[in-house]
C-alpha cells in the first residue's frame, strides 16, 4: 500500500510539473515569462563562482516554494513580507541547515509545506522573483533586492504578520528596514 501512494505521489507531481512548464508566470522583475523561459535563466544563472555549473534551484524548488508561501502567509497583502519567507529558506540553504532548497522545505517541523497545496500564479512569480534575486547575489551581484538579512533564519506568526527573527527566540524582529523592491 505505502509503495502505491508513493507511486501516486510521483506521478501527481510529474503531472503537475508537465502542467506548470507550460502555465505563464509573471514577475515585476522581469515581466512575464513562461516557466520554460525561467528555466533557461536558472541555466544561466547557475552556481558558476563554485565552478560547479549546477543549477541553484529547480522549477519544482520555486514551486515547493510557493506552496510554503500560501500555507504561511496567502492572507497577507504585503509581498515584501511574503518574500521574507523566501529568504528565510535560502538563509537556511546558505547557512548549511540541508544542502538543497527541497531540504530545508521538507524538513521535520520547519515549515508548513504539503505537496498537495495550490499552487496560485501570484506566489509561484514571487517565488521565482526572490530565488533569480538569490542567484544573482550568489554571483557576487549587490543590491538585488535582498528584503531581509542574511541572518534571519527564523520567524513567528501572531495571526496578523509573521515576525522574523535572527536568533531562535526573543521579542525583537525584522523592522523591513531594507529598501524593498515590491509595491506591497
Amino acid at each position: 500500500m505505502k509503495h502505491k501512494n508513493t507511486l501516486r505521489l510521483f506521478i501527481a507531481f510529474t503531472v503537475f510539473t508537465l502542467i506548470a512548464a507550460f502555465m505563464p508566470i509573471t514577475s515585476k522583475a522581469t515581466g512575464t515569462q513562461t516557466a520554460e523561459q525561467a528555466s533557461a535563466q536558472l541555466v544561466q544563472l547557475s552556481d558558476e563562482a563554485a565552478g560547479t555549473g549546477t543549477p541553484l534551484y529547480t522549477d519544482a524548488d520555486a514551486v515547493m516554494i510557493a506552496k510554503v508561501i500560501y500555507n504561511e502567509a496567502r492572507g497577507i497583502p504585503s509581498d515584501t513580507e511574503k518574500a521574507c519567507i523566501v529568504w528565510v529558506i535560502l538563509n537556511r540553504v546558505d547557512a548549511g541547515y540541508a544542502d538543497t532548497i527541497s531540504g530545508v522545505v521538507t524538513a521535520r517541523y520547519q515549515f508548513a509545506y504539503n505537496a498537495r497545496t495550490p499552487v496560485w500564479d501570484e506566489l509561484l512569480s514571487l517565488s521565482y522573483d526572490v530565488l533569480g534575486r538569490w542567484a544573482k547575489e550568489k554571483q557576487g551581484q549587490t543590491d538585488v533586492g535582498r528584503v531581509l538579512p542574511k541572518d534571519y533564519l527564523w520567524y513567528t506568526g501572531n495571526g496578523v504578520h509573521n515576525l522574523f527573527r535572527n536568533s531562535y527566540s526573543g521579542k525583537w524582529h525584522w523592522n523591513y528596514s531594507l529598501p524593498s523592491p515590491y509595491t506591497s
